[in-house]
């Protein structure tokens, strides 16, 4: 059953076609009679133009202004499709490009699965019955080589010769220089002519003053133009280097790596779990019979007083069918669930409780031994498969980061070169 939106007042909401002709639109920031149901997803998971667009739709918004026609939602569907990255983490999830994190992943953490497949398995000894030999695949991906990080390539030239300065631009070197000459003119003229020191004393500081503040401001505007041009080669051959290095899959197989140490600590603990789990099934046969008798009976065919059709569809959205589910705690944290209606869905609950009676000669099926031992036999071929996938993703780490070197060489050399000449020309100023 679709999840239904819950009302927050008694006698509202009922139907969705009394929700629709009277505007309510449960999504919609500005609705405080109806909340989205738990299990949906925010409309904040569609861009702003189509969250604006249901707004018109089901509001009365749309009454004043129009609602948009169905060509409209059809451009704007496919703008959306056209705008849908993959996740990474399962291939059967997309979501729109605005959104940073995958909403069908944060769903499958809260426990509401959307899609769902068929696993399916990597061709070979997995699939056909025969034993696959972890101890060898293991021992295989252990001769591996470790994967060295890619070579960034350096500048043809590191050492270029900087552009000349403009005229009436001087570096501190220069400055300097002609500093110190103007010094030894003026001790060689004191030297031949003498007089008093004092008068040569200030002629030297003079000139070193005026040595110093010649070009300053022309020296300061060259300086800044320099630097931003070498921020800018230093920011494009940063982020060639940030692209070939993630082209380059040395990340990925480090992380492939660490995935299959920890697969291959699982698979040897497989044993374990199931007997842990066969231990769990003896020692919880009398919980699971009495859930079991108790999600025969159904909240929506129940005599509830208090509890009419829009409360009832209200628990189903949160997952309360049977009396399995009924849990007073749970049923409190529902906006709308007081004490009183708390109390007659417990007492229905243990009206049905006290019917049970616990059969420990059926607690404990051949059906129930072999769900556990299939569970954990599919998890050996899924841990089976994905080390024999891992095992041919790292040896291929190699071609990999050596085929996207090539592919980056021109880029990152070229950004190279750019900047071993901006950082020549801006020492060229010292």
């Amino acid at each position: 059953m679709l999840p239904k939106p819950l009302p927050q007042k008694e006698g509202l909401g009922e139907t969705i076609e009394d929700n629709i002709s009277e505007f309510r639109f449960a999504y919609s920031t500005s609705q405080s009679l109806l909340l989205p149901p738990p299990s949906a997803l925010p409309l904040s998971t569609v861009p702003g133009s189509i969250a604006g667009m249901f707004e018109k739709t089901f509001t009365e918004e749309g009454k004043r202004t129009g609602r948009p026609t169905a060509h409209q939602w059809i451009v704007a569907l496919d703008e959306l499709r056209s705008r849908l990255r993959p996740c990474a983490k399962s291939k059967l999830h997309a979501f729109p490009t605005h959104l940073s994190t995958c909403p069908w992943c944060l769903m499958d953490g809260k426990g509401v699965i959307y899609f769902t497949v068929t696993p399916i398995y990597a061709p070979g000894e997995a699939n056909n019955g025969s034993p696959v030999k972890i101890g060898e695949v293991w021992a295989a991906i252990t001769k591996v080589p470790i994967l060295d990080q890619v070579q960034i390539p350096a500048a043809s030239n590191p050492s270029p010769e900087p552009d000349p300065l403009p005229l009436g631009v001087f570096s501190t070197t220069a400055k300097h220089f002609m500093s110190l000459t103007l010094t030894g003119i003026t001790i060689a003229i004191w030297s031949a002519m003498g007089g008093y020191p004092l008068i040569y004393l200030t002629i030297i500081a003079t000139s070193w003053l005026f040595v110093g503040q010649f070009g300053t401001k022309a020296k300061t505007e060259e300086k800044q133009r320099r630097t931003i041009i070498r921020d800018a080669a230093r920011k494009r051959h940063q982020d060639a280097v940030r692209a070939l290095q993630a082209d380059s899959g040395v990340d990925q197989v480090t992380a492939k790596r660490e995935l299959l140490n920890r697969l291959k600590l699982e698979f040897d603990t497989l044993a374990v779990r199931e007997q842990k789990d066969l231990a769990a099934l003896r020692s919880k046969a009398e919980q699971r019979q009495r859930t079991a008798y108790l999600e025969k009976f159904y909240i929506e065919l129940a005599v509830l007083p208090g509890v009419g059709p829009a409360k009832r569809a209200g628990l189903q959205s949160f997952g309360i069918e049977t009396a399995a589910e009924i849990n007073a705690r749970k049923i409190k944290q529902i906006r709308g669930f007081g004490e009183q209606i708390t109390q007659v869905l417990m007492d229905w609950r243990e009206s049905h409780e006290r019917n049970f009676r616990f059969n420990p000669a059926t607690a404990i099926t051949p059906a129930d031994t072999q769900l556990v031992k299939h569970a954990v036999r599919k998890r050996a071929a899924e841990i089976s498969a994905l080390m024999m996938q891992g095992l041919k993703d790292i040896r291929k780490g190699p071609e990999v980061r050596d085929a996207a070197l090539r592919r980056h060489l021109k880029t990152v050399q070229q950004a190279a070169n750019e900047l071993a000449q901006a950082e020549a020309d801006c020492k060229a100023l010292n």
